[in-house]
C-alpha cells in the first residue's frame, strides 16, 4: 500500500510538470487494445476507465483531472477527442501504463454489499392503490435480498435499516462510504399516474436523464429530499467538482452492473423489463463506489401491487439482483487475471 501511495506520488509531479509540453496523438482505443489494458468509455458522460491487474485509472474528456485507484490527480494534457476517437498524449499514455502495469498481491476482492430499502419511517414513499406503501415493500425485498446474499459466504451484507425506520438520502450513502462498501443497491417500487405502466428498471447516476419516463421516476424518489434538515446544504465549486470525478469513476462500473441485473430480471419477474436508464438520483450521489437503484415494479398498477406483495415475487426480485451481482463479479475476476 505503501509502495503504491510512493508510486502514485511520483507520477503526480512527473505528470504535473511534464506533460504540458506533449500533444495528443496516441489513440487510445488502439493503444490499449495492444496493452491489454480494458477500456470503458461513455459516450454521453464523456467519462472512460482504463483497467489492468486490479487497477483502475478514471478520465474524462477535456477535464485535468483523473483518478488512480480512488486519488485524484491533477494533470496538464486532459484526453481529447478528434474525428470521433480518443487521443492521449505519448506521456499521459506512458504514466497511464506504469500506473496499470503494477501488479497487485490481490487484485480481487469482492467486499461488502450495501443494501438500501428505499423511504422508511415518516416517508411511506408511494402509496398502491390498494394501500400497499412502498416503505414496506422495499424493506421486505431487502432482507429477502439480504437472506439470498448471505447464504454465499463470498458476501457480506450491509443494511442502511433493517426496520421500519427514517434515514436521509445522504446518510445512506455515509454508511456506504464509511463500511467501504464494494456494491450500492437501493431498492424501490415505481409508480405513475398511469395505471396501465408497468415493468421492472434499472438505473445508475447521471446527471442527465434517459427521457421524460426517467426523468419522472428521479422527481418521485428525490422527493423525500424534503423531509430532511435543510442545514449544510450549500456545496462550494471544489466539492462539486470532486463528486463529479467520484460520479465519473464509477459510471461505467455502474452502467454495467445494473445491466447484469437486468438480463437477469428477464424471464424470472414475468413483466416487462423495461431495461437500464440513467437519472439524478439523490441516494446515489455521494456514494464511492459502483452504484445501481432498482425500481422493481409499479406499485401503482393494480396486478403489480399484487404481485409485490407475494413472498414468491419478492424472491424473484432478490434472485435476479443475487445472480446479477454474481455476473458483475465474475467478469471481473476474469478482467483480473488477463
Amino acid at each position: 500500500m505503501i509502495k503504491n501511495k510512493r508510486f502514485i506520488f511520483a507520477l503526480i509531479l512527473n505528470i504535473f510538470f511534464f506533460s504540458a509540453f506533449s500533444q495528443a496523438s496516441i489513440n487510445l482505443v488502439n493503444k490499449a487494445k495492444e496493452s491489454g489494458f480494458t477500456l470503458y468509455w461513455d459516450s454521453l458522460s464523456q467519462a472512460g476507465l482504463l483497467e489492468k491487474n486490479g487497477h483502475q485509472l478514471s478520465f474524462s474528456l477535456d477535464k485535468e483531472i483523473i483518478v488512480l485507484d480512488s486519488v485524484l490527480l491533477k494533470i496538464s494534457d486532459a484526453p481529447q477527442l478528434k474525428d470521433n476517437q480518443l487521443y492521449v498524449t505519448q506521456k499521459f499514455y506512458d504514466d497511464a501504463a506504469a500506473f496499470l502495469n503494477q501488479k497487485s498481491e490481490n487484485p480481487f476482492k469482492v467486499g461488502a454489499i450495501l443494501i438500501d430499502a428505499g423511504h422508511g419511517g415518516k416517508d411511506p414513499g408511494a402509496v398502491g392503490p390498494r394501500g400497499t406503501r412502498e416503505k414496506d415493500i422495499n424493506l421486505s425485498i431487502a432482507l429477502q435480498l439480504e437472506k439470498v446474499f448471505k447464504k454465499d459466504k463470498n458476501y457480506k451484507v450491509i443494511l442502511t435499516r433493517d426496520d421500519d425506520t427514517f434515514v436521509e438520502l445522504v446518510e445512506r450513502a455515509n454508511i456506504a462510504n464509511q463500511n467501504k462498501a464494494d456494491l450500492f443497491i437501493s431498492v424501490h417500487c415505481n409508480a405513475n399516474l398511469n395505471r396501465n405502466a408497468s415493468g421492472f428498471e434499472v438505473y445508475f447516476l447521471s446527471e442527465n436523464a434517459s427521457n421524460k419516463a426517467s426523468f419522472s421516476a428521479a422527481i418521485l424518489e428525490n422527493s423525500v429530499i424534503e423531509l430532511e434538515d435543510k442545514n449544510d446544504t450549500k456545496k462550494t465549486a471544489l466539492q462539486n467538482m470532486l463528486w463529479s470525478m467520484v460520479v465519473n469513476e464509477y459510471i461505467n462500473e455502474s452502467s454495467e452492473l445494473a445491466s447484469f441485473v437486468s438480463q437477469e430480471s428477464t424471464g424470472r419477474l414475468k413483466i416487462p423489463n423495461r431495461g437500464v436508464k440513467q437519472d439524478v438520483f439523490y441516494v446515489l450521489r455521494g456514494t464511492q463506489m459502483p452504484a445501481i437503484l432498482v425500481e422493481t415494479a409499479y406499485i401503482s398498477n393494480y396486478t403489480e401491487e399484487s404481485k409485490l406483495n407475494t413472498s414468491s415475487f419478492q424472491k424473484a426480485i432478490a434472485d435476479s439482483i443475487y445472480e446479477g451481482v454474481k455476473k458483475y463479479y465474475a467478469r471481473k475476476a476474469k478482467e483480473t487475471k488477463k
